[in-house]
């Protein structure tokens, strides 16, 4: 029997649907996006209830998430709008895919077939940015590369995820071709990574690098849980850290970090978001404001998830995230998700990512299992 949500199918499904989506978004091909959009959750969805179906069990904790998120949309108001609740759709497929992807595993050949898959997609991307004209197709009035996304920062965040997979297939890959070959892909992403300009998406590879190394030097097989309880609280940490001590002391912080800063992008240009959610937090911390937050990003995950649904929603949501990392196990596998999160520093993450991202979520910890 096939074991939907924890065999080599649901990995496999999830990936072409993911770099599908990715393709046909860089091409503007916007009916296909849907279909496959909605294919996608009827997956992720399926995968779940099957799941619950063979484990003959479901957790307390899944229906908390499901019943606060009804009873803030509730609150707000019903719309017969889908634009409404999709963003509120997304949100669940990727906690779904969360609770899912500690339990995938592939098989050898299936994973050198979703490598390969991947560096296709990134043939792809040269060709569309180099000689298709997206390298100079800019968003808005800014000089920030988006790849036709709906802005650079959710480009940059299906960047890192393919070069989070393609960097953790290069060590099972034997050969020396297939090696050299993930090595160019991943360097041939750098420049547009930087065309975005996504300090959030550069942070947290910077972070996967020195943790990785730091793992490494002190022998580490599985992240202790102060470590993964950290990680999980450092969007709300980043916050904190930044209203109460960046911003009193912004001049100085700006001429430190003069490097990391564009017209576009300064330290500043979160203050006045943080400020109204800030304010917000303090008036509908229970439930959160859906209706305001629906179709805004606060540019901090863990801040956008309680505007939207409130205090108890994140709690949970936290809760699920540090139970899939430490089921995780692997040091690699768990570093790899650990990167992907902790983007939701500064930005909404794969939270607010195009249709299909969070099949993503089911694929990075796959590839980078090491006992295949």
């Amino acid at each position: 029997m096939i074991r939907i949500g924890s065999g080599t199918h649901i990995v496999k499904i999830a990936a072409i649907i993911a770099v599908a989506v990715y393709i046909l978004q860089m091409m503007q091909v916007s009916a296909l996006v849907s279909v496959l959009f909605a294919f996608s959750i009827v997956c992720v969805v399926g995968s779940y209830v099957i799941k619950c179906i063979i484990t003959k069990k479901a957790k307390a904790i899944d229906f908390l998430i499901l019943i606060i998120m009804l009873l803030s949309i509730l609150k707000a108001g019903i719309r017969f709008d889908f634009d409404y609740y999709k963003p509120a759709i997304i949100v669940i497929c990727c906690i779904i895919c969360i609770d899912l992807c500690p339990e995938n595993r592939i098989d050898e050949k299936s994973r050198k077939q979703i490598v390969a898959l991947f560096a296709f997609a990134i043939v792809i991307t040269n060709i569309l940015y180099y000689f298709g004209g997206l390298r100079y197709k800019t968003f808005g009035s800014t000089s920030l590369v988006s790849l036709n996304f709906n802005n650079p920062n959710e480009a940059s965040m299906w960047l890192l995820f393919i070069f989070l997979i393609l960097e953790g297939s290069v060590v099972k890959q034997k050969k020396l071709l297939g090696k050299c070959i993930l090595v160019g892909c991943c360097i041939s992403l750098i420049p547009m990574l930087r065309a975005t300009a996504s300090r959030a998406c550069l942070i947290a590879l910077a972070l996967y690098y020195a943790m990785m190394i730091a793992c490494r030097i002190m022998a580490v097989q599985k992240l202790p849980k102060w470590a993964i309880l950290l990680i999980t609280l450092m969007p709300a940490l980043a916050y904190i850290l930044y209203m109460y001590v960046v911003v009193p002391n912004l001049e100085y912080f700006e001429s430190v970090l003069s490097f990391m800063m564009t017209k576009n992008k300064t330290l500043s240009t979160r203050v006045r978001l943080w400020n109204i959610l800030q304010e917000d937090l303090a008036q509908s911390a229970l439930l959160g404001q859906y209706e305001t937050y629906y179709s805004e990003q606060m540019h901090n995950s863990l801040g956008t998830l309680w505007g939207r649904f409130g205090a108890g929603f994140v709690t949970l949501v936290c809760v699920k995230f540090f139970g899939a990392i430490e089921k995780l196990g692997e040091t690699r596998r768990q570093l790899g998700l650990c990167a992907v999160w902790l983007v939701g520093c500064f930005e909404f993450g794969f939270f607010g990512g195009v249709a299909g991202m969070y099949m993503m979520l089911l694929v990075l910890p796959a590839i980078m299992r090491q006992d295949n």
